[in-house]
């Protein structure tokens, strides 16, 4: 429909409606006649809208058809509108949050449309009656109240736990607000409140994983559990481990589960064997392989931030955790390693070309317990036992070669702008077990007519460089010999950045 045609039909439903826009809310299809305006309508349209409405909020915002104008009203209003809005909700949010139709309306306001004031005011009235009606305290948080007045501090927390534990039910726990609330209870409650609600909160575990502060709830029962109480926390996350190391904030949870649960065993049983039943998919997963190198190396700066890492540093004076934090690190990592060693060797080559994937290649050969040769053997084979295209000198860019490599069947690693970095931090790994050097497995298995041809291009040097400086003495001494025989001439007439390092190694 054109824009003025669509206009004229919003001019004549709005003269229509004019003194019925309340009961036409409650209808079905004159619900959508509303929302209609809402959305193509003036700001005067919706103003007028929003004035017929504004007293009705919370009734309609119950009503299985009236919820959706509510909704709209949220998103087509005016920025102080939608704050008159949210206040609608003030002194009604415990019992809304109860009912599955209105639940949605809180839990949009919340998320979408409230301020850090305003959310903090609508978890306030889980905290007490008076935090319902009286709301001149500027949005303070549990903390803060709390530092402020310690004397209230059991009070509050009973009410709390009054008010929060009829919400563990799983078709109401999914909710962000419902979350914070949670999350402020368990981060201020005595291990005994604590203990009273573990065991419905344990249930639920799963339906609050999709959220930060539902993770976080998550980690709270982890650290503040007695052994007993992780042992059952950590069967009812069974058949969802997949799911969970997959999820933005819930693969946090696992991670606080490999640093504090002392039984190994279980964890292993549990949550490691799912990941290893569908290792592939979760490598494939950008948080699943956040997982995957916490478990070979945890706490990594490399690989972690200083903030994420933050989050989990807490559980660290758990009172419950006896077996030392590396020990328990060393089991787990021992017990991903087959598993992840296979694989890995298996796909090595094309995932080394692969940005997402290399650093979990990398760090699979430099942390992964057992024999990585295969991993090693396969790059060889597969990824360098091949010729290197030799049209092109050894001053064409990087570039050509990438392009002539994408066009090719498999990666060259040689060639590869991700493929070569890796050969070259896996050449700098020197692991302290009997595992041969990666640098003397290249220099004696590859011919020595395609390794020449390395020198050939801007990456291949660097490679080569790498070689000439972490080889054994003998194997340096085989690979100079043979580029000072068959490629130093062009590397002097180079002007690229590889050639000249290559150069100062001969």
């Amino acid at each position: 429909m054109k824009k003025e045609e669509r206009d004229k039909s919003i001019n004549d439903m709005m003269g229509l409606i004019s003194g019925n826009v309340y009961e036409l809310s409650l209808k079905h299809d004159t619900a959508r006649i509303i929302q209609c305006i809402l959305k193509f309508g003036s700001q005067e349209m919706r103003n007028k809208v929003y004035d017929k409405l504004k007293g009705h909020v919370v009734e309609l915002s119950k009503l299985r058809y009236a919820k959706f104008v509510i909704k709209a009203l949220f998103r087509y209003s005016s920025p102080v509108q939608r704050s008159q809005l949210i206040k609608c909700y003030y002194n009604h949010v415990q019992s809304l949050v109860r009912h599955k139709e209105a639940v949605e309306l809180v839990e949009l306001a919340y998320n979408d449309y409230a301020n850090a004031s305003e959310r903090s005011l609508l978890v306030q009235e889980f905290y007490g009656p008076q935090f319902a009606v009286f709301k001149d305290n500027g949005g303070r948080s549990l903390s803060a109240i709390l530092a402020a007045n310690p004397e209230e501090k059991t009070k509050l927390l009973e009410h709390m736990k009054a008010a929060l534990t009829p919400l563990l039910d799983k078709s109401l726990v999914r909710h962000n607000i419902i979350h914070q609330a949670f999350l402020e209870f368990i981060t201020h409650a005595d291990p005994s409140s604590i203990a009273d609600i573990m065991e419905s909160l344990r249930e639920v575990a799963v339906e609050m994983l999709h959220t930060r502060e539902g993770a976080k709830v998550n980690l709270q029962c982890v650290w503040k559990g007695t052994a007993k109480d992780r042992k059952v926390f950590v069967k009812s996350l069974k058949s969802y481990i997949v799911k969970i190391c997959k999820e933005e904030h819930g693969h946090l949870v696992l991670l606080g589960i490999f640093d504090c649960v002392d039984d190994t065993v279980l964890v292993s049983k549990t949550i490691l064997t799912e990941i290893i039943a569908s290792l592939e998919e979760i490598c494939q997963d950008k948080h699943g392989r956040r997982v995957l190198l916490y478990l070979l190396n945890p706490r990594s700066p490399q690989h972690f931030s200083h903030q994420f890492l933050q989050l989990l540093t807490p559980g660290d004076s758990n009172q419950h955790s006896k077996k030392p934090q590396d020990i328990r690190w060393a089991e787990l990592r021992a017990a991903i390693s087959p598993p992840l060693i296979k694989l890995i060797s298996e796909n090595v080559v094309e995932w080394a070309c692969e940005k997402p994937l290399a650093p979990l290649v990398i760090e699979t050969v430099r942390s992964a317990v057992g024999d990585v040769t295969p991993i090693y053997t396969t790059l060889i084979n597969e990824g360098l036992t091949r010729p290197l295209d030799t049209d092109h000198g050894i001053n064409d860019s990087d570039q050509m070669i990438t392009d002539l490599v994408a066009d090719s069947n498999q990666c060259h690693l040689i060639g590869d702008p991700c493929g070569h970095w890796v050969l070259k931090k896996l050449i700098a790994i020197n692991r302290e077990d009997s595992t041969p050097l990666f640098s003397d497995l290249i220099i004696q298995s590859v011919p020595s007519d395609y390794i020449s041809t390395w020198a050939t291009i801007n990456r291949g040097c660097f490679v080569l460089s790498s070689l000439l400086s972490e080889a054994s003495k003998e194997n340096q001494e085989k690979l100079k010999e043979l580029l000072q025989s068959s490629v130093i001439d062009q590397l002097r007439t180079s002007n690229t950045e590889g050639a000249s390092v290559l150069l100062k190694e001969l």
